[in-house]
């Protein structure tokens, strides 16, 4: 194998980014930012990432919304966003149209995980043979075996 093409991921997880979800402080109803074209994100007046109601015009920072934020296990941590991959995102899709159960999608989802599980595996194998690689070589020039 050509080692230009060799590429060692920092860690063989799908990629995963915040799953931002606000509630209303009057009625509780919670929902995930992105559902609504009204949902937009702003800089608040106090340097901090803050959602906006475009219809409404409420936010976070001033207003009727609150983030809705996970419990944390720890005294030292601060609270955090629920965290969520792109197979993750696809159920909540999913489950919003109401497919969630349907056979094509339950095969289609196992399938693209099957094709990503198999990409991690082979990529953590390529680490762990260009590591092997490097130690042979190390012990040959050490020891001349």
């Amino acid at each position: 194998m050509n080692e230009s093409n060799i590429q060692i991921m920092r860690s063989t997880f799908l990629t995963s980014t915040p799953l931002i979800k606000v509630k209303d402080k009057d009625d509780g109803e919670c929902c995930v930012v992105g559902d609504s074209p009204h949902d937009q994100f702003i800089l608040g007046k106090d340097g901090g990432m803050h959602y906006m109601n475009l219809q409404c015009c409420e936010s976070t920072e001033y207003g009727a919304y609150k983030f809705e934020l996970e419990e944390v296990p720890f005294d030292y941590m601060d609270k955090t966003f629920e965290k969520v991959d792109f197979l993750d995102l696809m159920d909540l899709d999913a489950e919003r149209l109401g497919i969630i159960n349907d056979f094509s999608y339950i095969q289609l989802r196992s399938d693209i995980k099957k094709i990503f599980d198999k990409a991690m595996n082979e990529k953590e194998q390529e680490k762990v043979n260009k590591l092997s690689e490097i130690l042979e070589k190390h012990f040959e020039e050490e020891f001349g075996e």
